[in-house]
């Protein structure tokens, strides 16, 4: 029998060996074996050959199976990107545009006119007929019926060489025909004679009014030209004389009234006596 307490045996360099793998085969027994890891192998996609005209597009390079789908997909539908993002903008650009130039004026079109064919041809115009103008009433000297307005040829007329001897309404030198309008006016307020002699007077000359129709516009100052024959009044009572105007200076000054009928009435302003003569 081996005493418990008997040495160790000496083991050598080559009995060392075998035990130190023995040792590391039990172990690699009682840990499982590692299943292999197999790398996924890189797939580059073949180069895109383009026509030498268009501009040279980039290769895509996947790294993956993954990557490789997600280009193939991408590189198919990017126009539908562009599309919408066209798409997108014009509706940002019509939204921020607003209603700009909804009420403007609506400018429009004018067509010229076409020429219009010019008459150079030289017209005469025709000379025009002067209006008929009315005549002026013609005053019946010799048919009339008052005896102051009928001048008698038959008679000789008397010569008077100076006025003033036998007055009817006085010297008239100083006043205008207005002012003597006046005074007249007054000599019929004051005189039942005096506005019976002017309302025959003034309906002689064709006023059917008599002496209501008198207006100053209707007096004006004249001379008469020396020889004139006419009825000539005289005396406060208005009595008339068929006489012939051989006078000068002033005896031939005179107030001329305006008829309606063409038988201008006067007044001589030395003595204001009427005188009414033919004018034909």
């Amino acid at each position: 029998e081996k005493s418990p307490l008997a040495p160790p045996m000496e083991v050598g360099p080559s009995a060392a060996l075998g035990a130190a793998a023995l040792t590391t085969a039990a172990a690699a027994a009682l840990i499982p074996e590692p299943e292999p890891i197999v790398l996924a192998k890189k797939e580059v996609a073949a180069p895109v050959v383009v026509s030498t005209k268009a501009a040279p597009v980039a290769p895509v390079v996947a790294t993956s199976n993954m990557d490789a789908g997600a280009a193939a997909a991408g590189g198919s539908d990017w126009w539908k990107w562009l599309l919408g993002l066209l798409l997108l903008a014009g509706l940002l650009f019509l939204l921020l545009r607003g209603c700009d130039g909804c009420n403007k004026p609506v400018t429009a079109v004018v067509t010229p006119p076409a020429p219009v064919a010019v008459d150079t041809t030289v017209k005469v115009a025709p000379t025009p007929v002067p209006a008929p103008t009315a005549t002026a009433p013609i005053c019946n000297c010799t048919g009339h019926s008052d005896p102051l307005f009928n001048l008698d040829a038959a008679k000789t007329p008397k010569a008077l060489h100076h006025l003033g001897t036998n007055p009817e309404f006085g010297n008239s030198h100083g006043l205008s025909p207005e002012q003597f309008f006046q005074k007249l006016q007054n000599c019929a307020q004051t005189s039942k004679v005096d506005k019976q002699f002017l309302d025959r007077v003034y309906k002689g000359m064709g006023y059917q009014d008599g002496f209501a129709a008198a207006k100053a516009a209707q007096f004006s100052a004249v001379e008469l030209q020396p020889g004139t024959v006419g009825n000539i009044g005289y005396s406060k009572q208005h009595k008339t004389l068929y006489a012939r105007l051989d006078t000068t200076d002033k005896d031939l000054m005179a107030f001329r009234i305006k008829a309606a009928n063409g038988c201008d009435f006067h007044f001589m302003k030395t003595c204001g006596n009427h005188f009414f003569f033919c004018q034909q």
